[in-house]
C-alpha cells in the first residue's frame, strides 16, 4: 500500500517535468524497454520548445495513456505511438497554438507535408490530437472548432470520427453544433454515422468552398451537381425508381431541427413527430411504430394553420389511431397545396372539380371529399372559417365491388 503510494506521488513529479526521459521513468516494467542505447535518444521529450501550458499538458497526457494502456514490450507499438511525439514538439516550437483540440487546417497540412503520407510520424499528430478531444463528451467540446464524434479508438492516426467547423460563418457553425449533437442521442451510431455525420461532413465542406452563410441559401438542385461531381451519392442504390440519398435527405432533417428550436411547442412545427406525444398505445400504429406528420409541403400560411388546428383536434378530442389520423392529413395536404392562395377564397365546384381529377380511384376521391368536408365543418362550428363552403350532402359516389366467395374459400380466409 505505501510502495504504491510512493510510486503515485514518483508518477506525478515525473510529469510535472520540462523534460521527460523514459528511460528514467518510476515503473521498472515501463523504463526498462526505453534504456536501450540505441532508442533512448528517442525517448527523451524537451517541452520546453512549447510556449503554451495547456498544449503540453494535453501532449504529456497522450504519452502517459500511451504508455500505460498500451504493450510497451512492442517495439512496434513504441515506434507507432511514442517515438513519432519527438518530432511532433520540435514542430509546436515558436508555434502560435495553445491547444492542439483547436489546430488549424493549415497546420496540419504544414505539419503532414514534412513527410511521407502514411508514416507514424505523420499519423502522431492525429493521435495526439484524437486522445485530447476523447476526454470530453460530444456535448462539451463545443468550444472547439474541431470534434471527436466517434471514438473507436482514441490512438488511431486518421480524421476518421473527427468533423471541422473551421471556415464556417459564427451562426452557421453554431447551428450545425446545435444540428449534430440533437441527434446525437436519438440513433445507433452506425446510423447515425451514415444518415447525419457523412452527409454533414459534405454540406460542410460545401459551405466553407462556396462561402455560404445559411443552409436555406443553398439550391439543392446545384448541390446535387456538386455531389455528382465529386463522386458522392445522391441517389439511393438498388431501387426501382429515383429517391434521395442520405445527403440530400440532411436538409429535411436540418429544417425540423431548426423547426424544434423556434418552435417548442409541437402544434406549432411544420414537423410532427407523434411519438413524442402522450397517446395511448391501443391508438399507435403497429406496423409503422413512429408516426410523424408534415405540413412543410402547404405552402399558404393560412391553410397550413386551419390544417394543423384541425389535425391537433383529431388527436386530442377523439379517439382516433394515428395512422387515419396520418392518412387523413395526407388527404387534407394533397388539396390544400393545390389552393395556393387560400382554401376559403376557392369555388366550391373548383374544390369538387379537383378532386375529381386527383389520380385516385373514386374511393379514395370520395374519402378525400369527406376528409376536407369534415375539417370545414369543424372549423365553421369552432367560428375559425365564415364559410364551410362546401355542402354536407356534397359526395362522390363509387361502385361497391361484391365479391363472391365459395363455402370453402371462406372457411380458409376465417381460418387465416
Amino acid at each position: 500500500m505505501v510502495m504504491n503510494k510512493i510510486i503515485c506521488l514518483d508518477n506525478e513529479r515525473f510529469w510535472k517535468k520540462d523534460v521527460i526521459r523514459l528511460s528514467e521513468y518510476p515503473e521498472v516494467n515501463v523504463r526498462k524497454y526505453f534504456s536501450y542505447s540505441r532508442y533512448i535518444e528517442l525517448a527523451n521529450f524537451d517541452f520546453s520548445f512549447i510556449n503554451c501550458q495547456e498544449l503540453k499538458t494535453e501532449i504529456k497526457a497522450y504519452l502517459k495513456s500511451v504508455i500505460t494502456e498500451l504493450d510497451m514490450s512492442s517495439k512496434t507499438n513504441r515506434v507507432n505511438y511514442v517515438y513519432p511525439v519527438k518530432h511532433l514538439i520540435m514542430y509546436f516550437n515558436g508555434k502560435n497554438l495553445h491547444t492542439i483540440k483547436n489546430i488549424s487546417d493549415a497546420f496540419i497540412e504544414e505539419y503532414q507535408s514534412c513527410f511521407i503520407e502514411g508514416t507514424s510520424n505523420r499519423k502522431i499528430l492525429w493521435r495526439v490530437l484524437r486522445h485530447a478531444l476523447s476526454q470530453i463528451p460530444i456535448e462539451n467540446q463545443t468550444a472547439y472548432d474541431r470534434w471527436l464524434v466517434f471514438n473507436y479508438h482514441k490512438y488511431e492516426g486518421s480524421s476518421n470520427g473527427l468533423i471541422s467547423f473551421q471556415g464556417l460563418s459564427e451562426n452557421l457553425k453554431s447551428e450545425i453544433k446545435g444540428f449534430l449533437i440533437h441527434y446525437k442521442g436519438k440513433y445507433e451510431d452506425g446510423y447515425y454515422k451514415m444518415r447525419i455525420f457523412y452527409p454533414i461532413r459534405f454540406l460542410i465542406e460545401y459551405c466553407v468552398g462556396k462561402q455560404i452563410g445559411d443552409v436555406e441559401e443553398i439550391n439543392v438542385e446545384v448541390y446535387k451537381d456538386y455531389l455528382e461531381e465529386n463522386g458522392r451519392e445522391v441517389y439511393q442504390v438498388n431501387q426501382r425508381y429515383q429517391k434521395n440519398g442520405d445527403n440530400i435527405r440532411i436538409f429535411n432533417l436540418y429544417r425540423i431541427y431548426k423547426d424544434e428550436v423556434n418552435n417548442p411547442c409541437i402544434y406549432k412545427r411544420d414537423y410532427w413527430d407523434l411519438s413524442t406525444l402522450n397517446i395511448e398505445p391501443s391508438r399507435k400504429s403497429l406496423v409503422h411504430g413512429k408516426d410523424s406528420i408534415n405540413f412543410s409541403n402547404i405552402k399558404n400560411e393560412r391553410n397550413k394553420q386551419l390544417a394543423q388546428i384541425y389535425i391537433k383536434h383529431l388527436i386530442e378530442n377523439t379517439a382516433l389511431a394515428m395512422g387515419t389520423i396520418v392518412r387523413k392529413h395526407y388527404m387534407l395536404t394533397n388539396v390544400l397545396v393545390h389552393f395556393v392562395d387560400g382554401i376559403e377564397v376557392a369555388e366550391r365546384v373548383e374544390i369538387i372539380n379537383y378532386i375529381r381529377s386527383m389520380s385516385y380511384e373514386k374511393k379514395g376521391q370520395s374519402l378525400c371529399l369527406m376528409d376536407l368536408k369534415d375539417m370545414l365543418f369543424y372549423l365553421y362550428d369552432a367560428e375559425l372559417i365564415a364559410n364551410p363552403i362546401l355542402y354536407k350532402s356534397d359526395s362522390i359516389k363509387y361502385e361497391i365491388k361484391h365479391v363472391n366467395r365459395t363455402v370453402d374459400e371462406y372457411i380458409v380466409n376465417q381460418i387465416f
